[in-house]
């Protein structure tokens, strides 16, 4: 898969995933998505959709992966695994499935806290289109 084919991916996910948390369309699940990877100590910021600019994301990428960080760098992941951080609030990050190979997908919600957003829509619809994500992303880049 590459990198048009997992925006392609990324973007109708979301889409669908926002159709069925707010069907007025005045919410979003995550607005923000970044595709990073390391190499070494080195974050490559491989593709993002956000409001905010390349140069604000890469500023406050440390502070943002704080409450991420432990599960990125101390878990033992499988292509498409992912995770929820339940405290993450503003531009924080919210959650990633792991692609494989030091690559992660982030997402966030700048506007709501993960809490926010368990509240404030049909966040257990908009669930399965996520897992469906994560796993079509963990079939297509396997160890």
């Amino acid at each position: 898969m590459d990198l048009t084919e997992i925006q392609t991916a990324v973007r109708t996910t979301l889409d669908a995933m926002n159709r069925v948390y707010d069907p007025k369309g005045i919410k979003k699940v995550f607005d923000e998505v970044l595709l990073v990877s390391f190499r070494g100590n080195a974050l490559c910021l491989d593709w993002h959709q956000s409001a905010r600019s390349e140069q604000e994301i890469r500023a406050s990428f440390r502070q943002d992966f704080k409450l991420i960080r432990g599960e990125v760098m101390e878990g033992e992941y499988l292509p498409g695994d992912f995770h929820f951080d339940t405290e993450a609030d503003g531009s924080i990050f919210d959650s990633f499935i792991y692609l494989g190979n030091e690559r992660y997908l982030v997402f966030n919600s700048i506007k709501l806290s993960m809490n926010e957003v368990k509240n404030h829509g049909d966040w257990i619809a908009a669930q399965p289109y996520f897992v469906t994500l994560a796993a079509k992303l963990g079939i297509v880049f396997p160890e």
